[in-house]
């Protein structure tokens, strides 16, 4: 019966290991929500290696459960297929979004990089392209252009006849995010801006689409 248990406490020690590492990104977010003060690229990109190496950790702990339980599945299976579900889906969720900075992706998206509306960010007037975001292909009133983008969740900067602009933050890691809407006849251009480039992840891009699927919804 001991060592039962004993096999049963490994399996656990385990997983309590393995939930370190989504621990750490729960407790960044909760900190950045809390804490005053802004947000800063230094301090995510710690938490983002820190939550790695516990996933890694976790991996390998698991792993290990894993190889110990397989004596006895029936009594030690049930803690550390627990432990290998968690770690594998830390680790996967960290790789991801470790590819997802690495592969550069624009912060600046826009219908119209060649010529793309202004921007509350102030940072040019370069912008890039983003896969399936096109301008839509008629003139937008300009109440229907801010009630789409207040159901995404931006907050309403300045809107005219002719053009509306916001501001956001996201929900838990609070990055900021702006984003343009210009209204001429017979088309309307998006543009998004993640003001950490460096950090954005395509989250931009898929806010764009986001926005443009709001617009055709409210229209």
């Amino acid at each position: 019966m001991a060592s039962n248990k004993d096999g049963r406490g490994v399996g656990k020690a385990a997983l309590a290991i393995a939930l370190i590492a989504p621990g750490i990104a729960i407790a960044a977010a909760v900190a950045i929500r809390v804490l005053p003060g802004p947000r800063t690229l230094p301090f995510e990109m710690g938490v983002m290696t820190l939550g790695q190496i516990a996933a890694g950790i976790g991996a390998l702990c698991a792993l290990a459960a894993l190889v110990h339980a397989l004596g006895d599945l029936k009594r030690r299976g049930f803690y550390t297929l627990l432990a290998v579900l968690t770690a594998g889906a830390a680790a996967g969720l960290y790789w991801k979004q470790d590819m997802a900075v690495a592969a550069g992706l624009p912060a600046d998206v826009s219908t119209n990089p060649s010529d793309p509306p202004p921007n509350l960010a102030n940072v040019g007037a370069t912008s890039a392209a983003c896969d399936g975001l096109t301008p839509i292909p008629s003139q937008v009133a300009s109440e229907q252009v801010s009630e789409a983008l207040q159901n995404v969740g931006f907050s309403i900067d300045r809107a005219g006849l002719f053009g509306v602009e916001g501001s956001r933050r996201a929900y838990w890691f609070r990055e900021a995010q702006d984003v343009a809407v210009r209204i001429r006849p017979g088309r309307t251009d998006i543009r998004v801006v993640g003001r950490d480039a460096k950090y954005d992840g395509g989250a931009a891009c898929r806010l764009a689409l986001r926005v443009r699927a709001a617009i055709q919804t409210t229209r």
